[in-house]
């Protein structure tokens, strides 16, 4: 078993390096357009890191990227494991690859973003979605839930946030007061 976290330094400078998942992680917004209005699906995870630091419950779906499968295939089983939700039979169009980024400047840890489009599903916006979880105790009693824009605007997850500015920029959220 590797390592969770390594300092790394170089030429002065220090960082950190997350030899478990080869230094590379997924990020997923997924998203439904419903009652004309979108909805996102955040989870809620126990995170003792953060405990009493943060003014929302809700975050990103993320997992590391697993050696010998694909950064999709890492995708769809974050859902699964995060949510509960199978996206399987998605049609490929509705999975949005927005680009990958550096969190911060002192991790070298790559972030895939990825928006899924799950309008399709025909999800109950009010249901709380149970996963799987990985096994260890942060991820038990992991759930997903969704939240429309003005309840999003207050997450201060900067991995979701900069999810959600590629998908407007992009277009692939369309406001149709701001045409």
């Amino acid at each position: 078993m590797h390592k969770f976290l390594e300092i790394i330094k170089k030429d002065g400078m220090e960082g950190v390096s997350e030899p478990w998942c080869d230094n590379e992680g997924v990020a997923i917004l997924p998203f439904v357009f419903q009652h004309n209005q979108y909805w996102f699906l955040l989870i809620n995870e126990k995170n003792p890191l953060f405990e009493n630091k943060l003014e929302t419950k809700y975050g990103t779906l993320t997992g590391g990227c697993k050696k010998q499968q694909t950064v999709l295939k890492t995708v769809m089983d974050e859902l699964v494991e995060e949510t509960g939700i199978d996206i399987t039979s998605l049609h490929k169009e509705n999975i949005y690859a927005v680009g990958n980024y550096y969190a911060n400047k002192t991790s070298i840890k790559l972030w895939h973003l990825y928006a899924i489009d799950i309008s399709s599903l025909n999800l109950d916006l009010k249901e709380t979605y149970l996963g799987l979880g990985d096994n260890t105790d942060y991820e038990r009693g992991i759930s997903g839930s969704f939240v429309n824009e003005k309840e999003f605007a207050t997450v201060n997850d900067t991995l979701a946030l900069a999810i959600y500015a590629k998908l407007c920029l992009n277009k692939i959220i369309i406001h149709p007061q701001i045409m």
